[in-house]
């Protein structure tokens, strides 16, 4: 993946990094963005993720993270399910790719409840949590340290 991300954008000064990001030494920063990432994460570390993100960054810093959630019971979750396979039939995708596409997901994505990521980010100290974007299963988050 950095390899593909190297060749198609290494020309605009960015640098990719393959690497554990629990060993990975941060700089300080204002700001962190991490979109539909921490969601493939184990469990068992992202506590540990999302603190390490908040100690990394400057007072009055930011994380915008944007995730795939659970609904917070199964008729929500059946609900939510059913309009995005809805939603992925009317962007043309056919059903044999969207099968696929779910099979190969399974037991690498590990998405939350929106309420769990909420308390994951204030566990992790971040004073201020504000949902700033929500489409079905996906939700953006602003957590302000």
């Amino acid at each position: 993946m950095t390899l593909k991300a190297r060749e198609e954008h290494g020309h605009l000064g960015i640098e990719f990094v393959t690497s554990d990001i629990l060993r990975f030494a941060f700089e300080r920063a204002n700001l962190f963005l991490s979109y539909y990432t921490i969601q493939f994460t184990p469990l068992a570390v992202r506590a540990q993720l999302i603190r390490k993100l908040y100690d990394s960054l400057l007072p009055g810093g930011g994380l915008i993270m944007f995730e795939k959630v659970r609904g917070s019971d199964p008729v929500a979750q059946d609900l939510l399910s059913s309009l995005y396979v809805d939603f992925k039939m009317e962007q043309g995708f056919h059903p044999a790719e969207i099968i696929a596409k779910s099979k190969s997901l399974k037991g690498i994505l590990n998405p939350q409840t929106s309420e769990e990521n909420v308390r994951a980010l204030r566990e992790a100290g971040f004073s201020s949590v504000f949902t700033v974007m929500r489409y079905l299963s996906f939700v953006g988050y602003l957590a302000i340290k």
